[in-house]
Formats: C-alpha cells, sequence, structure tokens
C-alpha cells in the first residue's frame, strides 16, 4: 500500500512540475546603452547613447543620438589643387521600430546627420534597416548591423562621406 500512494504522489508531482520557459520578454533587460559607431550615418567612427522604449514582448523603439567625426570624400585626388580636406563633426540622430524575439531583432527606421563644418550639405536624411542582437541583462554587448538609404537625390553629398552601411557596438545597462 505504500509503493502505490508514494507511486501516486509521484506520478501527481510530475504531472504538475512544468519547465521553466527560456524565452524572457525585454521588459527586464537593459534600456540604455552607450555604443561605438563604425560607418554610416555620413561618420567614420563615433559614439552614441540610445534609450529603448518597450511597445509589446516581442518590439521596442530605439531612439539613439551621437556625436562623430567625418572626413571629405574626394575621388579625383590628382586632379584637385586642395591640400587640406575638410573634416567634419556629425550629430547622428535616429528612431527605429524593432521586432523579433528572445535576442534578436529586425529593424526600420528613419534619422538624419546634422554636419557641423565646411562640409555641403548640413543635414543629411536617410532611412536606416538592418539586424540588432540585444542582450537580456545589463552589462552585456549589444550589436548592430545596418544599412542607410538616402531618399533624396544624393548627387548634392558629393563631398559627404556616406557610406550606406554600418556597425554599432554597445555596453547596455
Amino acid at each position: 500500500m505504500k509503493r502505490i500512494i508514494l507511486l501516486l504522489a509521484l506520478l501527481y508531482f510530475a504531472l504538475t512540475i512544468r519547465a521553466q520557459n527560456e524565452e524572457r520578454p525585454l521588459v527586464s533587460g537593459p534600456k540604455n546603452s552607450v555604443n561605438v559607431d563604425l560607418l554610416g550615418n555620413a561618420t567614420l567612427i563615433g559614439i552614441s547613447y540610445e534609450r529603448i522604449i518597450k511597445i509589446s514582448r516581442n518590439s521596442f523603439l530605439a531612439g539613439k543620438v551621437g556625436v562623430g567625426y567625418g572626413k571629405e570624400l574626394l575621388l579625383d585626388y590628382f586632379d584637385t589643387l586642395a591640400t587640406e580636406f575638410p573634416v567634419y563633426i556629425s550629430l547622428p540622430h535616429q528612431i527605429t521600430f524593432n521586432i523579433g524575439k528572445n535576442r534578436n531583432f529586425i529593424e526600420a527606421g528613419a534619422g538624419g546627420t546634422i554636419i557641423i563644418g565646411n562640409a555641403s550639405p548640413h543635414y543629411v536624411p536617410y532611412l536606416t534597416a538592418g539586424y540588432r542582437f540585444q542582450p537580456l541583462y545589463a552589462g552585456n554587448i549589444k550589436l548592430r548591423i545596418f544599412g542607410n538609404f538616402l531618399p533624396l537625390n544624393h548627387k548634392n553629398y558629393r563631398n559627404i562621406f556616406f557610406v550606406p552601411f554600418g556597425m554599432n557596438l554597445g555596453l547596455c545597462f
């Protein structure tokens, strides 16, 4: 009789125990990050701050502002009389909508870069799309690979070094 009661008790506990769900929502994850930006956004290199605003379990908005360094693009080096090529400070900013699961997200959004210095034009708007690896815990590294697309006539950007792709590495907190 003891064996039957023990067997029924074990069977009852086995049926009521549930495994933990490994998928963690981003709600408890880090909402801020400081990033190193490589290429893209009309900069060669820069730093930026990003803030995440949760929308639902699998989507969020990300807003980013930063400062970067750029240099004039010169396609015909030997045909010019210039001895110095202008460098400029850039102030990129953007907002993206991200959708995905766990730590992997696809993003799309819009942004722009304010150009400060002897370069023309002084504002470059763009659309952006990319992939984001967003960590679940603070203190981890975030990776973002993206492409930028100029919606306007880009012939006027002749002396802006605009690379249509870029990468961000960030520390989340």
